[in-house]
């Protein structure tokens, strides 16, 4: 069976949640998810708010299928940044009050849903599937590079998806959050990592 390979990576966090979604190699759309909830609310909201967008990118990507199987989504990988605890005066201050952990509480909110949501999803659908489920630490990912350098490498090696999105609304631009292009630089990091599965 023929179909997509799609990558959905996730940077957790509060200020700003960024969301991406490759299909095969390419970046399919990407969002920065906020909240409005407080306290323990906004755990299942953002939670829910990721969900939904890309429940929605898999509707808009079957819709746009050219042929009958190429809506048969195959492999799923869903990559959430997890948080690490970084030496330093910053680190050790938001250790002291409790960030990491909230995080954390986040990145379990966000898998639990994503993956229960999406099984539910492709299973209603005329596909085979595997959903698979991956968390690296910023260090593993993009190592000591600031945001700015991660936003520079992301738009200079970016492939904008043109077999699906042709409107610029769907390319990056260096005025967007850095939740986005952490978002969009994870999942391009996976999709390196596993180039005999994406060519990428």
């Amino acid at each position: 069976m023929t179909g997509h390979r799609v990558v959905i990576s996730i940077d957790p966090g509060f200020g700003g949640t960024g969301l991406a979604m490759f299909v095969g190699s390419r970046l399919y759309r990407f969002k920065n998810i906020k909240t409005t909830e407080e306290k323990d609310a906004r755990y299942k909201d953002v939670a829910s708010r990721c969900v939904r967008k890309v429940l929605q990118w898999f509707d808009d990507l079957k819709a746009a299928a050219r042929e009958p199987d190429e809506e048969n989504i195959v492999d799923v990988s869903v990559v959430i940044e997890s948080p690490h605890l970084f030496d330093g005066p910053k680190g050790i201050a938001a250790a002291g009050m409790g960030a990491v952990f909230m995080v954390a509480r986040l990145v379990g909110a966000i898998a639990v849903l994503m993956e229960t949501h999406l099984d539910s999803y492709l299973a209603a659908q005329d596909c085979s599937y595997r959903i698979l489920m991956a968390y690296p630490e910023p260090r593993v990912w993009k190592g000591q590079m600031s945001k700015a350098a991660t936003k520079y490498r992301v738009l200079k090696k970016v492939k904008y998806a043109t077999d699906y999105i042709l409107h610029t609304l769907y390319k990056l631009n260096d005025g967007m959050p850095d939740h986005i292009f952490d978002a969009v630089g994870m999942g391009m990091w996976y999709i390196k990592e596993h180039s005999e599965i994406y060519n990428y």
